[in-house]
């Protein structure tokens, strides 16, 4: 009993042994077929990894190439539109300082009218001025001389009238001694007669002589009265004369200030009337130069409106033109943007056809297939071949497409030139 229970027990440890060996062996299988697809895994994601870096480096460089290839189609265009353009602007620029040149010659000319109106209008007014002065010039000689031949003439009127009332007076003078020698004669002759016939008389009769005397005394006082109220009266006549005179001689010299002042102005007046007719005259000349002046800034204001009308509608036509070709730059530009992603859409379908690639396909190409490899007992010659044709019908594909895409780039390229020589023509 106690060696069946042994034995027991041994067959019992030993189907326990190999059951654990079992599962360990399961195990080990188990973490080797893991750790054989975790490495296949990572090889496998090693080869992507590297298939992914060269297509990311292929389409870099394809795509790097295409830019290059629409630049270089385009630039020279694009060169062209813009020497066009940077011309077309030259002209524009050239045609706007010409008529700006013109504009300051015309100004310049009217400037040059404008100081030479002006010189002439100023030697005008010298001139006046000089007349002017030459006429009062005139007048104050004028009235010099005839102020003196005034002074000359009442000077001499004066002593004229001074002599005359010198040689009155001493007809006065004359009259007067005569008179008085006259009277002391007579008064002699009386008182030698009145004596001598007194004494005569006296002794005849005495009462006689004295009635004679009294009567001769009388009328020796009536003849003294007389003669005195003859000087008086002579005196008092003179007087009034004088007075007389001397208010004639105030108006005359009144008469005489008016007649000169009544001169004067009149030769002020006959001045002014000649300076009112130099004046009109001035005027005249002054209305004809501005009517020229006004003629020839109304022609200035024509040309320029008519410059600037012009000036505007270049601006305008060069606006249109401007906006023309700016909607063909962008149209041009937006057709290049579509075949740059027309480009990149076949660059991608590129890289995502490389990757459904048969392993052959990948690892077999066409350089390093040599005829000299191909015999007539290979059994692979048929998958080989496949795979050039394959690859040879993409190719033409490709260069037929890429013929197409030529061919309509050309139109496209011709349809902007004509584009273009309609603009420039314009």
């Amino acid at each position: 009993k106690h060696i069946s229970y042994r034995n027991n027990i041994l067959e019992i440890d030993m189907a326990m042994l190999k059951s654990t060996m079992k599962d360990k062996k399961d195990k080990l299988k188990i973490t080797k077929s893991q750790q054989l697809k975790e490495s296949l895994s990572k090889l496998k994601e090693d080869k992507l990894l590297r298939n992914i870096n060269k297509e990311q480096q292929n389409y870099m460089i394809t795509k790097k190439n295409w830019y290059k290839m629409c630049m270089n189609i385009r630039l020279p265009e694009l060169r062209q539109t813009m020497e066009a353009a940077w011309h077309w602007c030259d002209h524009i620029f050239d045609m706007k300082e010409f008529i700006i040149y013109q504009l300051q010659n015309e100004l310049e000319i009217s400037h040059l009218q404008d100081g030479m109106k002006w010189q002439n209008y100023i030697k005008t007014v010298d001139k006046i001025i000089g007349s002017y002065l030459k006429v009062i010039n005139n007048n104050e000689q004028l009235f010099k001389n005839m102020y003196e031949e005034m002074f000359n003439k009442n000077q001499t009127e004066i002593s004229d009238q001074l002599e005359k009332l010198q040689d009155h007076e001493k007809h006065i003078k004359t009259i007067l001694f005569a008179s008085e020698l006259k009277y002391d004669c007579n008064q002699i002759s009386m008182q030698k007669d009145y004596v001598f016939k007194k004494d005569d008389e006296f002794k005849k009769n005495t009462h006689s002589l004295e009635l004679i005397c009294g009567k001769f005394d009388k009328l020796l006082q009536a003849a003294a009265s007389a003669i005195k109220f003859a000087f008086l009266h002579y005196s008092e006549n003179i007087e009034d004369l004088k007075q007389l005179f001397d208010g004639l001689k105030l108006k005359d010299d009144f008469y005489l200030n008016m007649i000169n002042n009544q001169e004067t102005k009149l030769n002020k007046l006959m001045d002014i009337n000649i300076i009112l007719q130099e004046q009109m005259n001035i005027e005249t000349d002054l209305k004809i130069n501005l009517s020229f002046l006004e003629n020839e800034k109304n022609e200035v204001n024509m040309l320029y409106s008519i410059t600037r009308k012009n000036r505007n509608k270049g601006n305008e036509i060069d606006e249109n033109k401007i906006h023309f070709l700016t909607l063909e730059s962008n149209k041009v530009l937006e057709h290049l943007n579509s075949l740059v992603e027309k480009g990149e859409k076949l660059l991608k379908l590129g890289s995502l056809c490389k990757q459904f690639e048969t392993q052959g396909e990948k690892i077999l190409s066409d350089s390093l297939i040599k005829a000299s490899q191909f015999d007539g007992k290979d059994e692979n010659i048929l998958q080989v071949l496949d795979i050039f044709y394959y690859r040879l019908a993409s190719i033409n594909s490709s260069t037929i497409f890429l013929k197409n895409s030529l061919e309509e780039l050309k139109k496209e390229n011709t349809k902007l030139i004509k584009v273009f020589q309609f603009l420039v023509n314009q």
